[in-house]
């Protein structure tokens, strides 16, 4: 409750300090004032006060605290202070106060240090938007509680001393019930759960955790499909060319040619008679050919 804190906040639960503690800053400051109003998130809802922690030393012989932490049933400074909360006095020393509920859905918490005296570790409190949990049966609520096996709490968790309290609040190693039951790794809560473990990381590491999984997963995917590509790929010849369409005219018959043709680096040769052109395409036969329908193999050259 210091600097920026000092303001309203809408809350399902949360853990206040008297001051950023650090470990050069155990003690609260001289002339401190702060305000901060709670309202519950949750419409129809109240609010809980659990004061856990408590070190505000200075006060007189009488017991008048010359700081000290106010608590108001109401959005108001001005109103009067809750009488388990020391009322107009405040509260100091060390003497914890028993749990305060608001009538409505708003409580003022204020806190106040002088200029000099003794200074503390200040306090610490959870506070908490609770309903009562609703009767399920025709039997009417005792005590405004309903008995546990006839109590509900719709969407909300409900803890064993039958308030209900957001779900989200649930297995955050902090005491919103003020029972322990939301921390604990039985009943409703089963918060030694792997669900429940990985949502106490918060919203936004949860989501992170997810997305990156995710996009592992679709790296490795895509990698697996590409090794795969590449291995059913050969590199091709760059010096030789496959043909699969050339036919060669013997004995007046066309006979299907498959084979490797070699480029050869001109396109004329010299003979007795001068110069003579020679057909693109010399065929050297392989073997002797017995008879017209025998197959045979050529390896042809091209002359440029």
């Amino acid at each position: 409750m210091e600097g920026d804190g000092c303001k309203s906040q809408r809350l399902t639960g949360a853990t206040v300090f008297s001051h950023h503690r650090t470990a050069n800053k155990k003690l609260f400051k001289h002339k401190t004032e702060c305000t901060m109003t709670f309202y519950a998130a949750i419409k129809g809802w109240k609010l809980m006060l659990r004061m856990i922690e408590l070190d505000i030393p200075d006060r007189t012989s009488k017991g008048i605290c010359n700081d000290a932490v106010y608590i108001y049933d109401h959005k108001s400074v001005y109103a009067n202070g809750m009488d388990d909360a020391g009322g107009q006095g405040g509260i100091c020393g060390n003497r914890l106060p028993p749990t305060l509920y608001s009538t409505d859905s708003v409580m003022t918490v204020h806190f106040r240090s002088d200029a000099t005296g003794p200074r503390g570790k200040g306090f610490k409190f959870i506070i908490t938007a609770i309903n009562p949990a609703e009767s399920t049966s025709n039997q009417p609520m005792k005590n405004g509680t309903a008995s546990k096996s006839k109590a509900s709490c719709g969407l909300a968790f409900r803890c064993n001393n039958n308030w209900c309290i957001d779900k989200d609040l649930i297995c955050d190693r902090i005491n919103h019930c003020g029972d322990y039951s939301d921390e604990s790794s039985e009943g409703r809560a089963k918060c030694d759960s792997v669900l429940n473990r990985f949502m106490t990381l918060g919203v936004t590491a949860a989501v992170a955790i997810t997305v990156g999984s995710i996009v592992i997963f679709i790296v490795c995917i895509v990698a697996i499909i590409c090794c795969c590509k590449k291995s059913a790929c050969k590199k091709a010849d760059p010096n030789s060319i496959t043909t699969t369409a050339t036919s060669v005219v013997t004995n007046g018959g066309v006979t299907p040619f498959q084979g490797k043709i070699n480029k050869v680096g001109t396109n004329y040769v010299n003979s007795s008679q001068g110069r003579t052109t020679r057909n693109p395409l010399q065929i050297i036969q392989e073997q002797t050919l017995p008879h017209p329908n025998q197959a045979f193999n050529y390896s042809c050259q091209i002359y440029k």
